[in-house]
């Protein structure tokens, strides 16, 4: 059977979610340059450094209802348990909040790495509290 999730570890914590359904921009990383052609045709060439676009993923939660600590999202943030989704959630603005470097493992190859969280965005879907998108917005720091 396929792998069904992807894994986010940082110093603190260890988090499963469900593989992305959708992705953004590669991996991918460019050099900024700028050439400026000058009347006497001569050409200067500016290095603006490195240029590297986030990986930008997106994906969807689903709750059974069953256990009441996976819908108590905000209120439970004080005493949440990790495995749930409120306490994922609490964990991901944690390791945010604190510019912590995480080591994503199970997206692929190519997307396996180390990062740091840019942005992270959560929110109910479909008027139901038992399904929640999710939005990751990744710096690339280098690879496992």
């Amino acid at each position: 059977m396929a792998q069904k999730t992807f894994t986010i570890t940082s110093d603190t914590y260890s988090l499963e979610f469900n593989l992305p359904e959708y992705g953004g921009a590669s991996r991918t990383i460019n050099k900024d340059l700028d050439l400026i052609n000058f009347w006497k045709g001569d050409i200067s060439v500016i290095d603006r450094g490195i240029g590297d676009e986030p990986l930008v993923i997106g994906g969807i939660e689903l709750t059974t209802g069953e256990n009441d600590s996976e819908l108590c999202f905000p209120a439970c943030f004080p005493i949440c348990f990790a495995e749930s989704l409120c306490g994922k959630v609490k964990n991901i603005w944690d390791i945010q909040n604190n510019g912590e470097e995480v080591t994503i493992t199970g997206l692929g190859d190519t997307l396996d790495g180390i990062y740091i969280i840019k942005s992270f965005e959560f929110e109910t879907i479909k008027k139901t509290n038992l399904a929640f998108a999710w939005r990751f917005e990744l710096k690339w720091v280098r690879s496992v």
